[in-house]
């Protein structure tokens, strides 16, 4: 079984901020008797779902204690689970459910030009770049930018296309609305790719990330995206996040 992706967060652009702790595979026991996983939350009918945990893994709830969070929308989700010794046909595992949470999941934006700047920002961001990877259609950013502290005030974050639309080049682009720089946080984010991605058949296919780093200066990143099942690189994660939009 392929090693699952695992975060221990204290709250991830979410209402509720809840601290987990988990580093193993997913073949052994966990710690505090749960799982903390990235996923994408994929409705079903009649408020059904399940989650897709990377590109040929899913996973069944046979029980959950989140009954009042919204299924009718596919996105990226935070959540906290643990295997149970069932099958259900279809799924590569099933589980039970504790708690889950809405990532921030956004579209690509289109390029606006002479406007570009005002609305999506300039302001300075750093990309963990191990931390950047493209997994089940969506490209997944962890950042560090600077913050105020002042949770009313949300950063923009976005993912903008070049003015040229050069192929599978984006700028990842950051408006702090003037917010005073007291601190750095990190943030996460995801976005759609599967329709704005151009591929060649299922061969993998390399994305640039483009933005402006702290010292002013472009950096770009450089990640793979896969139109199917690919390798997934196992990262582990600690950290708390901050809200934005």
């Amino acid at each position: 079984m392929k090693k699952l992706r695992l975060v221990a967060l204290l709250c991830c652009f979410v209402l509720l901020g809840i601290s987990f702790n988990s580093c193993l595979d997913n073949n052994g026991p966990s710690i505090g008797n749960w799982w903390v996983g990235i996923a994408t939350l994929k409705p079903l009918d009649e408020g059904d779902f399940y989650l897709q945990l990377d590109d040929s893994t899913t996973i069944k709830a046979v029980n959950n204690y989140i009954p009042h969070f919204d299924t009718d929308f596919e996105r990226r989700v935070t959540l906290s689970f643990n295997y149970v010794d069932e099958t259900i046909a279809g799924y590569t595992r099933a589980v039970e459910i504790y708690q889950m949470d809405t990532v921030l999941t956004k579209d690509v934006v289109p390029h606006l030009g002479e406007q570009n700047d005002e609305v999506y920002g300039t302001d300075p961001v750093e990309l963990v770049q191990d931390w950047v990877w493209c997994e089940d259609g969506y490209l997944n950013i962890r950042f560090l930018a600077w913050f105020s502290g002042n949770p009313g005030n949300k950063h923009f974050m976005n993912l903008v296309r070049t003015a040229s639309n050069e192929p599978n080049v984006f700028e990842f682009r950051h408006n702090a609305y003037n917010d005073p720089r007291m601190y750095k946080g990190e943030g996460l984010v995801a976005f759609r790719l599967k329709d704005v991605v151009e591929t060649n058949g299922d061969e993998s296919v390399p994305i640039t990330i483009k933005y402006i780093s702290d010292s002013g200066v472009t950096k770009e990143v450089i990640v793979s995206y896969y139109p199917k099942a690919g390798v997934n690189k196992q990262r582990s994660l600690s950290g708390t996040f901050e809200k934005v939009k």
